[in-house]
């Protein structure tokens, strides 16, 4: 493996700022690993690798048949480390810092080194679905499913459908004859160890329920105009096609007690309170605060509630015209995703207290999920659709093709084969104070992806033209080619989750390129960028053009220069491109 250090092998360490004058930059070390709480022993295999000093220090840690790196950039630049085992600190490790602090440290429970991420696992027993992190209480809330005794439902209003009243009591019958049934529940944790609270029970929600949203809101006490921390839960029953699916909301506060442990000692134990419930004639899908309201998706409705210290109170709310399956918000705004119509840009304006509609996809992709994507004053739409594709959209009302903003442009598609679940904005550490943020994507298969804006238009033309010329030069697995891979939501029916398409499908940039060239070349004037066929993917493969590090330095000199023949003879250099990745990699860096 190749890893970009601060310096080379022959250089002094007093080159590097902080660094004494003849200190080793290179630490081996052996038998780290966590200590057992219960036990005062090992809890865990031992760690042994080498431990890079420097600006940028990393842990380079054996296993799998190789080094898998590790940065470590929480105490900034570190000028020594040492292994350190005493009775005091066992299996532990000293860093010394360029500040001039030192520090005796072990690694946290239950981690391990020996993967290409440092991972710490946490048995629960049950199935988790979803997370919420509670900041106040420094807690995690944890949704779960498992398998649990049979517990009867509660008696049905009289008065219903006789079909949906026979389908609930064919529900009920069927997990009483099992003796058990798929139940969930909320778990709170500690969100630094991800151990159970003690004191602390599950909070458990009604047979046949399912918890659909988790999410920690700050809501606004209209009475009191104070800000009140809760944990809103989300749930909704589906008891078969015959019986319609309903929901509920519950807010809880979490309190916290203090206990007295006898001699002297304190114990702060934190306990969950229903503050408010309430029933909902549709499933709730997404939970969020926004200004102090609460907002909710309902079924088909985004719904805007108000909080008065007691109870919710409805302000505003759009239909969507099947079911909300996401749902975010930044300032005045909301993006929200449909089951089957694609995407929503909402603005809230609070002198009527309406939601109005900007702009929608009208290309009716099933949004599985969604995210913004924040660079400096832009605002980049992504989602998911059933099909495994990425989409990046934007609003842009002033493009010919966007009908007034009625319509959002589509900027980008790739095609990444999973089924994405979740969406998280991360903020960026970026060489600029420009505020940016990127998307952590989840899938369903146990997959993590990031998407993350380039700042910088040179790079990103950069990285465009090198993803080109990597397709054809490099030797792909069971010679599949990527560029196709990528593309192949252009070949994905709608019976098959792709979605309608009203405009020409995108085109790369080579492509455009050589578009534009023929247009000149007949007199023809070439489409702007997003209308007709002339519109250009602007997403870039970053699996494949982070394989450019892994090149020999003779091959990344003439990959470089045929990605700047592709870019019209515009010079790139190899440390340009590797200097784009890192920047990259260290933006992406939290």
């Amino acid at each position: 493996i190749r890893l970009p250090l601060d310096w080379s092998s022959h250089q002094d360490g007093a080159s590097v700022s902080g660094m004494p004058k003849g200190l080793s930059r290179m630490v081996r070390y052996d038998a780290i690993c966590w200590l057992d709480a219960a036990t005062g022993l090992a809890g865990g295999p031992a760690q042994s690798g080498v431990f890079v000093c420097g600006s940028r220090p990393v842990w380079l840690c054996a296993g799998r048949g190789t080094l898998l790196p590790h940065p470590m950039h929480v105490d900034g630049p570190i000028a020594a480390m040492t292994p350190f085992h005493n009775i005091n600190c066992p299996f532990g490790f000293i860093v010394s810092a360029t500040s001039g602090t030192i520090k005796v440290c072990q690694l946290p429970a239950r981690a391990r080194l020996d993967s290409s991420w440092v991972v710490s696992k946490t048995p629960l027993r049950a199935t988790p679905h979803r997370l919420a992190p509670y900041r106040e209480g420094n807690l995690l809330a944890v949704a779960v499913s498992r398998p649990m005794p049979y517990r009867p439902h509660l008696p049905e209003e009289p008065g219903g459908d006789p079909h949906a009243s026979l389908a609930y009591a064919a529900a009920d019958g069927a997990a009483q004859l099992a003796g058990s049934e798929e139940g969930h529940e909320v778990r709170v944790l500690n969100l630094v160890s991800c151990a159970p609270l003690p004191w602390s029970r599950p909070l458990t929600v009604l047979p046949g329920e399912s918890v659909t949203a988790l999410r920690s809101v700050y809501l606004r006490d209209s009475s009191t105009d104070n800000t009140i921390a809760l944990l809103a839960v989300g749930t909704s029953s589906t008891l078969g096609e015959d019986y319609p699916c309903l929901g509920r909301v519950l807010l809880y506060q979490m309190e916290a007690v203090v206990r007295d442990l006898g001699g002297g000692s304190m114990d702060t134990v934190w306990t969950p309170r229903l503050m408010f419930q309430r029933d909902f004639p549709g499933p709730v899908t997404s939970a969020q605060d926004f200004k102090g309201f609460l907002l909710l998706g309902v079924g088909p409705k985004v719904e805007m509630h108000s909080w008065n210290g007691r109870a919710l109170v409805r302000s505003a709310f759009f239909d969507t015209p099947y079911l909300v399956t996401c749902l975010h918000t930044v300032k005045d705004y909301m993006l929200v995703g449909d089951v089957a119509r694609g995407l929503y840009f909402i603005r809230y304006v609070e002198a009527n207290r309406v939601l109005e509609l900007l702009g929608r996809d009208f290309d009716n992709h099933d949004v599985t999920a969604a995210g913004i994507v924040i660079n400096a004053t832009k605002l980049l739409f992504v989602h998911a659709d059933a099909g495994g594709t990425l989409r990046q959209m934007e609003y842009m009302r002033n493009h010919p093709s966007s009908w007034s903003g009625q319509r959002l442009i589509n900027g980008g598609a790739l095609h990444i084969g999973a089924h994405v679940t979740h969406t998280t904005s991360l903020k960026m550490q970026g060489l600029d104070t420009a505020n940016r943020h990127a998307l952590l994507l989840s899938t369903a298969g146990g997959g993590l992806a990031f998407v993350a804006p380039l700042w910088d238009p040179q790079a990103a033309a950069r990285l465009t033209a090198l993803q080109r010329v990597l397709t054809l030069r490099l030797q792909h697995t069971a010679g599949l080619n990527p560029r196709a891979f990528r593309r192949r939501h252009t070949r994905i029916s709608r019976p098959e989750g792709g979605g309608e398409r009203f405009s020409a499908p995108l085109v790369d940039e080579d492509v455009a390129r050589a578009m534009a060239s023929e247009a000149a070349a007949t007199g023809g004037a070439p489409k702007p960028p997003g209308t007709g066929s002339g519109a250009t993917n602007a997403m870039v493969d970053g699996d494949l053009v982070s394989r450019f590090a892994g090149l020999p330095r003779d091959e990344q000199a003439v990959v470089a220069g045929e990605a700047a023949a592709a870019l019209g003879g515009t010079p790139i250099t190899a440390e340009q491109v590797l200097s784009d990745l890192s920047q990259l990699s260290l933006a992406l860096t939290c």
